[in-house]
């Protein structure tokens, strides 16, 4: 649902031509890292194993990140995550 329902709201708003969008990502978002950085930066993406049912929530909120960055610079939509 994180991933078809962001692709449709986004898609809304440009039928819409609604140019702003907010995500509601998750720290989930970082996955594992070996050395944990306080406070974590926004590019310091770690390791998800896509094969375990716990990382299916975090891939989805990635994958909603991904979606605003690409329908972003492709239909010139402001987004906040």
């Amino acid at each position: 649902p994180n991933t078809l329902g962001t692709y449709k709201l986004l898609n809304e708003k440009i039928k819409n031509k609604d140019s702003k969008f907010i995500f509601l990502s998750s720290a989930s978002v970082y996955g594992e890292r070996k050395k944990m950085n306080i406070p974590t930066k926004e590019n310091d993406l770690g390791y998800l194993d896509f094969t375990l049912p716990e990382n299916i929530y975090p891939q989805s909120k990635r994958r909603g990140e991904g979606i605003c960055f690409a329908i972003s610079k492709k239909k010139k939509i402001n987004f906040n995550i």
